[in-house]
């Protein structure tokens, strides 16, 4: 199970988020396979989730879940020690 804030990634030309990545208080980073539960995740930014699912280690240097299990822990109005990292990163 991982637990961790949904931050996005990667937005289109038009502003639209169309990458996350789960930032862990571990300070791991794990990017958002897609599959059948990427909406889930898209719907959840800054959101705290518990995720289950396949791990692919180490694409492009961050490891890659496809998530089978989702479930929001706590909504970004409530305190969370996991990080807000603000700006557009690329890492997918």
């Amino acid at each position: 199970m991982i637990t961790g804030l949904i931050l996005p990634i990667e937005w289109d030309n038009n502003g639209k988020v169309i990458e996350v990545a789960i930032y862990t208080e571990e300070e791991e980073i794990f990017l958002v396979g897609h599959n059948e539960r990427i909406k889930d995740c898209l719907s959840s930014i800054q959101k705290k989730v518990q995720v289950e699912g396949q791990i692919a280690r180490k694409s492009k240097g961050y490891n890659r879940i496809y998530i089978t299990f989702f479930k929001i822990i706590s909504n970004n109005n409530e305190p969370s020690s996991c990080p807000v990292i603000k700006g557009k990163e690329n890492l997918s």
